[in-house]
């Protein structure tokens, strides 16, 4: 049984310059929709967060029948969309911003897995924290209460650290990160 995920579409791309980053060209499409396509390989049960051109996002968003919930406050960066995800559930999540490329169905069965003993699991690659993050349902009704950043809260609970590989970190934040990814080299 796969869990809901819930992907971080909401960013501002500054680091990238001008161009939003979600939209830039990917094998068939963008890395917007093939951040969908992994995820929907792995569940229909998928909810996108959106913000900045949220209008440039729908038209995927519909195409795939997925779920949106749109984050007014995006500019207050990621934690906002986490909070707007947060509160409408109240199950096992998953959570993976939508610039992990790399990703695949697999990342997200080894994140489910990892979670079953735990309150939350995250993976890691040589020292760098990845995703997708796996909040148990407890640990949502829990962060719906914080008032500390997620990730605080996390360590705070003791977060579940399991090895994975490199594509569980290696998003697409600047010119040079997306020009490594089209080349092969990321």
């Amino acid at each position: 049984m796969s869990m809901k995920v819930v992907l971080l579409a909401a960013g501002i791309s500054s680091r990238m310059g001008e161009r939003n980053k979600l939209l830039l060209p990917f094998r068939d499409s963008t890395l917007f929709e093939e951040a969908l396509k992994t995820a929907l390989s792995y569940t229909d049960d998928i909810i996108v967060v959106t913000g900045y051109e949220r209008e440039r996002l729908l038209p995927a968003i519909r195409r795939y029948g997925v779920q949106e919930a749109y984050n007014a406050e995006y500019e207050r960066g990621q934690e906002s969309s986490i909070d707007r995800a947060l509160f409408t559930l109240s199950e096992d999540i998953l959570i993976c911003p939508c610039d992990l490329s790399l990703l695949t169905r697999e990342h997200y069965i080894r994140a489910e897995n990892a979670l079953k003993d735990h309150l939350s699991a995250r993976p890691v690659h040589e020292g760098t924290p990845g995703h997708p993050v796996a909040l148990s349902k407890a640990m949502v009704l829990k962060a719906r209460k914080r008032s500390v950043p997620l990730r605080t809260l996390l360590k705070e609970k003791n977060i579940y650290l399991y090895s994975e590989d490199r594509a569980s970190v290696c998003d697409v934040d600047t010119p040079e990160a997306y020009r490594a990814l089209i080349t092969g080299q990321l």
